[in-house]
């Protein structure tokens, strides 16, 4: 058995609509047939978009949650982590972002099933950051295909963000199972959860659709947000220097993310 899970920001300098449907369909495709979709929205009623994602979530109909309120890493953790403890030992749960489009080399309950034999509880991806042509940060449309509107595979997290920790920043822990939790981001888990975990070997690639046109106004608010607590927070230096970045040349230049 396998759950998709995902936490999916409504707001709207946060996600496109347009990419929801892709998310459906892209994993309705490859087998998914139980969901557990949090949709979140913060509190600025004119930035307020979430009935236009109820919406397309009806047209599917999958079923969801809101949530409303300041958005808080740490604090859709706690969520995420709940709900695997109210799992059977035997149900997977894949952890994805909307924009995060995993290269299944087959059906994902097949795939996951074959990890069970082996005795495994966890496969990780990571992160390949999709960006438009030239550099562009494209708007994404609903009925052209992802692959032709971001055709080129770059690495803006390393190169442009730098992370601190720059050998784990693009690794995500994607598909587990009780007891092991999510630890912020899903890039880890937390220390007790080491003795727990058998890892497959495979590493799966994820195309990181992160790269549109709302980037801009969705980093400034992660930042301004997550700047009032810095202590709690210490990535926000990666916003910074991102918001920094796009302020000089507005796109990304190719000689800078490694195409």
């Amino acid at each position: 058995m396998v759950k998709l899970l995902s936490c999916i920001g409504t707001d709207k300098h946060i996600s496109n609509p347009n990419l929801l449907h892709h998310f459906i369909k892209y994993y309705k495709n490859l087998g998914i047939t139980e969901w557990a979709i949090t949709l979140h929205t913060g509190l600025e009623k004119q930035l307020n978009n979430l009935a236009v994602f109820q919406e397309i979530l009806k047209e599917y109909q999958i079923s969801y949650q809101v949530w409303q309120g300041e958005y808080n890493t740490h604090e859709r953790e706690q969520m995420h982590n709940a709900l695997i403890l109210q799992q059977s030992e035997s149900q997977w749960v894949l952890g994805v972002d909307l924009d995060e489009f995993v290269e299944f080399p087959c059906q994902i309950p097949d795939y996951l099933g074959k990890l069970d034999e082996q005795g495994y509880n966890c496969v990780s991806g990571n992160l390949i950051d999709r960006v438009g042509i030239e550099g562009s940060l494209p708007f994404i449309e609903k009925n052209l295909p992802l692959e032709q509107q971001f055709p080129l595979k770059a690495n803006v997290k390393k190169n442009i963000c730098k992370p601190l920790y720059p050998e784990t920043s693009s690794e995500k822990k994607l598909a587990i199972k009780k007891p092991l939790q999510w630890g912020t981001g899903h890039h880890t888990f937390p220390n007790e959860c080491y003795a727990f975990l058998k890892e497959s070997p495979e590493v799966l690639n994820i195309n990181h659709y992160a790269w549109d046109s709302l980037l801009r106004a969705r980093i400034e608010y992660r930042y301004r947000t997550y700047s009032r607590k810095p202590d709690i927070f210490p990535w926000i230096h990666q916003y910074q220097n991102l918001i920094e970045y796009l302020t000089e040349y507005d796109n990304f230049q190719l000689t800078d993310i490694g195409t």
